[in-house]
Order: C-alpha cells, then structure tokens, then sequence
C-alpha cells in the first residue's frame, strides 16, 4: 500500500527539534481495525432523531511544534481537551463549529539558541501553532470503488503525486490526504483556505483519518475516531503574531493527533447553552486516551523539567524595577493651568 509518511518531517532545525524529542515510528498502523472479523453486508441504515439532531464530539489534542529562525529554536509540546459541535443535516438556524475550540490546555516549552544552550518554561508570548485551524470534517461520500466489502484500497492521483489514499479494514476505514498534490483537497481543511489564499508558503500539509462504524456510501463526523496531521510552512509573513522580521524565514512545523473520547447527540436548545457556557478549564481532567501512544523520553523530561519550575519563588526573586515605585509628582501641563483659572474666573462672574 502506498502511504504519504505524516511523519517525514523537515531536514531543518525546526524538525530536528521535533525529531530528537519525539522519536516517533514512521507509519501509522492502525492494528485495531485490521483485526480479523466476521462482517455481515447489511442495507445501510440512516436514523436521525429530531428532538437531538447536534453532534456533540469531545477529544483529546496532543501537538508537537517547532518554530526556527536565525539560529534559535522555540520546540512545543502541548496537550488539549477540545470539542466539536455538529449540526445534522436537516438542522436550521444553528451552524455549530467544526475547528476544535479549547477546553482545557497545559504547555511546555523548550528553547534552543545556536550555541546549543537551552531553557524551559510553560508560557510563552508567540503563537506558531497550526492546530487551532484544523478542523473536521462534516460529512463525505466514500468512493464508489470501496463500497464493496471486498474492496480494500483506492488511490486518486493529483497532478505529480497520490492525492487521496483510502484503505478499508472491514468495519474501518483510513483515508490520508496530501492537500497540496490537489486544490480540492482544501476542503478538508477550511480553516486553511484564507491563509492559503495569502503569501505564506505550505511545504507540506498532510492529514489523516481514521474511521470506524462506517455506512456503505457515507463518512460523517460521527464515523470518525482519530485525525492526524503535519503542516510545515514558512511562517515569515504570519505577521499578525509579531513573530519577528517579516524578511526573515520563520520554518513553523506542527504534527498532531486528535483522539476522539466522547459522542453526544444534543437539541439545539442544549447545544447552544454548551456553546455560551462551556465547561470551566478547572473542572476538566487532562487525560491521554488508551489508544494514544505512550509519550517519548524526550517529551516526558520536557514536561518534568517545566513541572519542577517553582513560578512563584522567581517572582519572589526578581529584583525590583525601581522605576515602577516612585512616582515623581509632574508640574500641571498649560493647558490644565488655562482651565482652571478659566473655571475660576467663570464662577466668579456667577457668585
């Protein structure tokens, strides 16, 4: 079977960051849905209830990041738990949100400079990640070819390379997408498509999904159990985050993984309510899945190298800048001494 390789990552610094700390394989095997089973071929069966007719999908997020230029690395690795709100196909007058809004998050960063030296922390004031715009996808026909049961592959082919690859495994299914190898594949990504319009430059965008339950002609939202994707792109004209000298070359590398943990089906009513009043970020529990892979040594010295931070004693410990602690008293501009002796004069006249 053909694969694109989510995990080719840049041969630059930014990657290499990502690289050394993940050290993650190089294919994804879905083992799961490649389990031998018995299958029935049943007529397709679509039930949709009218008093719930929202989607509601919970996930958990997990993102390497990588931004380099002029010789200094910023690495991220950074867990989420985020949600989805679907809206079904007769639904009016609710739209929902198919990019992942952010429930619940926790950071760690790694900073590297040319000389090798480095430091960690939990916040930072950039933004280079490309997870906040990936978002899902609502529904879409399964291609004619694999509507049989013993159909087990497909491959549609863009201009220089495979465009779209799907790979049933009985009840599964895994579809990867190289959206640069064709323009229509910019449906899978919406939330990309105004920067796509810009002067930014994507070296690489892939993503991946992996399905479960599947109908015989159909994926929805509901189908879906895993998405993974790996955008690298120079970042130098993203400007609106100040991330230095638009002239400079600023590489922005993302691989992340969304892990689906909860489907609910809601009324408008409740969906709305959800929408207004979501969750507070205290009251969710940051969890990994079951099926995520265990996290590498790199990352988890990362994250107990920040954990281990004591914030409050470094606040305790910074010096002073003086120059917030007095407050010299300044003489009254001119135009302040002509308005009081105007305000003076007028209430003279009147007394």
């Amino acid at each position: 079977m053909a694969t694109i390789s989510l995990y080719n990552l840049r041969a630059a610094s930014a990657s290499a960051a990502v690289a050394t700390l993940l050290l993650l394989p190089l294919t994804a095997s879905p083992t799961a849905m490649s389990q031998k089973r018995e299958v029935t071929d049943l007529p397709e069966l679509l039930v949709e209830s009218k008093r719930r007719p929202v989607l509601h999908l919970t996930g958990y997020l997990r993102e390497y990041s990588a931004m380099t230029g002029s010789g200094d690395t910023v690495f991220l690795f950074r867990e989420k738990i985020v949600d989805f709100m679907v809206p079904g196909k007769h639904t009016s007058g609710f739209k929902g949100w198919t990019t992942p809004r952010m429930l619940a998050t926790r950071s760690y960063y790694r900073f590297t400079n040319s000389n090798g030296l480095d430091s960690v922390s939990a916040h930072y004031r950039g933004h280079f990640s490309w997870s906040d715009w990936v978002g899902i996808l609502h529904r879409t026909p399964i291609p004619g070819s694999l509507r049989a049961l013993d159909s087990r592959a497909d491959t549609i082919f863009g201009k220089y390379s495979p465009s779209q690859i799907w790979t049933r495994f009985d009840d599964g299914l895994q579809l990867e997408i190289n959206v640069l190898a064709d323009t229509t594949n910019q449906k899978w990504i919406p939330g990309f498509n105004t920067m796509m319009r810009s002067d930014m430059t994507f070296d690489k965008i892939n993503v991946q999904y992996d399905f479960s339950a599947i109908g015989s002609t159909e994926l929805l939202a509901d189908n879906i159990d895993r998405i993974r994707f790996l955008i690298e792109a120079n970042g130098a004209s993203r400007n609106r985050y100040r991330l230095g000298n638009r002239s400079t070359p600023s590489y922005m590398d993302t691989y992340a993984e969304i892990y689906i943990t909860d489907r609910e089906y809601l009324s408008v009513k409740d969906a709305r309510r959800l929408e207004k009043h979501p969750p507070r970020n205290e009251d969710i529990y940051i969890q990994s899945p079951l099926d995520a892979p265990q996290l590498p040594d790199g990352i988890l010295a990362l994250m107990s190298r920040v954990d281990g931070i004591d914030y409050k004693a470094l606040r305790l410990e910074a010096k002073v800048d003086n120059r917030l602690t007095k407050f010299e008293r300044r003489p009254p501009s001119t135009v302040k001494v002509f308005k009081a002796k105007a305000k003076r004069l007028l209430k003279s006249l009147f007394e």
